[in-house]
């Protein structure tokens, strides 16, 4: 499934450091192959816009080619953030490496509403 680009929201990629030899490899890899892995996106709420949590690159080299849309997928941050209303299942881990590896236990919250309906 694709996202337009113009959708996505990039709050966090100030985070994320820059290498330039990195981004001309993956530039050209770009223009030969096409995108091959997708951008990783949450949703936070129905109502906003997908944070994009892995991708940035491909997101800022892909507008770089005039693209308008790109491959994606939403991370398991999404599901976790929906089980309930305080949004305090969305613990998050990390690694040194930066990327998402693990959540918060659920609080329970869910299996309490559900019990109710």
């Amino acid at each position: 499934m694709d996202l337009e680009l113009h959708q996505v929201d990039l709050r966090y990629e100030e985070l994320r450091s820059r290498r330039p030899a990195r981004e001309r490899r993956q530039f050209s890899s770009l223009v030969e192959v096409g995108q091959q892995a997708p951008i990783v996106v949450v949703s936070p709420a129905a109502s906003e816009r997908p944070v994009v949590i892995d991708g940035y690159k491909r997101v800022r080299l892909l507008r770089r080619l005039g693209r308008t849309r790109c491959g994606h997928r939403r991370g398991l941050l999404a599901r976790r953030m929906r089980c309930c209303s305080s949004g305090c299942c969305a613990r998050a881990t990390r690694t040194t490496r930066s990327n998402w590896v693990g959540f918060g236990a659920s609080c329970g919250s869910d299996s309490a509403s559900a019990a109710r309906s």
